[in-house]
């Protein structure tokens, strides 16, 4: 719990899509799907971190790996009450409609490897024992007998290398049984040519508690702007809501892909980026409750955003110049009337509000991700296109600040602003209250991140290139939380 160690491990595959095992909280487990141009090549390997206490050893498990029938993953999300559900949305090329399939994986695909530890000392009996169980054993994995692992203690590394016969590849993958293929649409024949094509997958926690089902509900958004709620209570995929969350006066203007989070404290309200602003909806009516126009209107489009799940009303913002965005929207403007909600008029005169907080410097370039630690909403990562992933601590924005804050050590530093485009510069030492705390660079544009499901101080980041790394809190960041 308190080691400062990371594990590395390189698929050697152009990867793009991570997310926590959350339907199994008793280890750390992840799925990380491929996006090789070679379709044969692509897969969702399920990963697993090891910790040893003892050794102070950290090491990366791949516990099985599942061919991706489709293709390339470009999106994937994980049930969180059953282990064994997984969406996933991606085809074989760029120019093929892609397909949404939620499968089902064997239940022993996670079950525990074999102990690698065994030695001289193993009593004959143990031994044979394991030996006559290889034949029957669900993870005895021959896909695993075609790579080449190569480790390095000091760095915990890993190589995997693909078999020159990719012919036979698929010969040696676990398979997955598909359940269902949701119908995903563009809405119309302005797709720009990324029909199908989904930038967000998200099971809705708090529906699926109160259903019967445990494949409940559902919610996609498409490139297009497409924002659909999925039924699988009769078996089939059916599509409930549906909500055209796009630009309707630029509609042929595409600079980013939308983003979308659910309201961890209203269950029927989500919001979407829509170009350098934010739009949240109302489920239950399809119309927008409130707006936050232009949150990045210096800064370009609003790349992404994600809620506090600790303090109501609290929503980060991400732009294309790098800068993150602390809102209340109990600030923003006005709820929207009852009439049509496509209509931008309802909010023509709304006032722009200044952000509780603006922190700079994090990223040279484009952030594509923002993600709040689902347990201490003091933590939160930020990633981008310049290959560099920051973990912050916003302890003056959080549910729970610092008591305990050096006041007196905040200089003009730069990074951390106060509200608006200006404020007080806060410095970026260790006795501030907001802080970044740890910066990693990856060789490539970082497009994945995920806390774990698992262990609250654990976060995992993967590269454009296939390099899986799994950090974690510093010692001294847990210590200033928990005491």
């Amino acid at each position: 719990m308190f080691t400062n160690q990371s594990a590395e491990l390189s698929l050697n595959v152009p990867a793009r899509s991570v997310c926590a095992v959350e339907g199994d909280r008793s280890r750390p487990l992840f799925w990380v799907g491929t996006c090789s141009l070679t379709s044969s090549t692509n897969a969702v390997h399920l990963l697993e971190y090891q910790e040893d206490s003892q050794d102070n050893d950290n090491e990366w498990t791949i516990l099985n790996t599942c061919g991706h029938p489709p293709g390339q993953v470009w999106r994937m999300a994980a049930s969180p009450l059953d282990r064994t559900l997984l969406l996933t949305n991606g085809s074989s090329s760029i120019s093929d409609t892609p397909s949404t399939t939620l499968w089902r994986i064997p239940d022993s695909t996670f079950d525990p490897m074999p102990s690698s530890n065994n030695n001289d000392t193993d009593t004959d009996h143990e031994t044979d024992s394991y030996h006559n169980d290889q034949d029957n054993n669900p993870y005895n994995n021959p896909y695993q007998s075609d790579y080449n692992y190569n480790t390095t203690s000091s760095a915990n590394n890993i190589g995997m290398d693909f078999p020159n016969d990719e012919s036979d590849d698929s010969n040696h993958r676990t398979s997955m049984e598909e359940i269902t293929f949701l119908p995903v649409s563009s809405g119309g024949e302005d797709g720009h040519g990324l029909e199908g094509r989904l930038t967000e997958i998200l099971w809705h926690s708090d529906a699926l508690e109160a259903s019967a089902s445990r494949t409940a509900v559902v919610t996609t958004l498409s490139y297009t702007g497409i924002l659909s709620q999925w039924d699988f209570e009769s078996g089939d995929a059916q599509e409930s809501i549906r909500i055209d969350t796009s630009n309707k006066t630029n509609k042929n203007v595409m600079t980013v892909p939308p983003r979308a989070a659910w309201d961890p404290h209203d269950a029927n309200l989500v919001s979407v980026t829509n170009q350098s602003g934010v739009d949240t909806y109302d489920t239950r009516t399809g119309h927008i409750c409130w707006r936050l126009p232009h949150c990045h209107r210096l800064g370009g489009a609003t790349t992404d955003l994600d809620w506090n799940p600790n303090k109501p009303h609290t929503l980060v913002t991400t732009g294309q110049t790098g800068v993150l965005k602390f809102w209340d929207v109990r600030q923003l403007s006005s709820r929207s009337s009852d009439n049509d909600s496509s209509s931008s008029s309802s909010f023509s005169n709304s006032q722009w509000r200044m952000p509780l907080k603006v922190v700079k410097g994090g990223h040279l370039h484009q952030t594509n991700h923002v993600e709040y630690n689902k347990f201490h909403d003091q933590l939160l990562l930020s990633s981008g296109t310049d290959s560099v992933v920051n973990l912050w601590r916003m302890s003056s924005v959080s549910s729970a600040p610092l008591l305990d804050t050096d006041t007196a050590s905040n200089t003009s530093a730069g990074g951390v602003h106060g509200g608006g485009d200006g404020g007080n510069d806060h410095s970026l030492g260790g006795g501030a209250a907001d802080v970044r705390v740890a910066r990693h660079e990856h060789q490539d544009s970082v497009y994945g991140m995920t806390w774990s499901a698992a262990d609250a101080w654990l976060y995992l980041t993967l590269g454009y290139d296939g390099n899986v790394v799994l950090h974690h809190v510093p010692s001294k960041e847990k210590y200033k939380i928990l005491l």
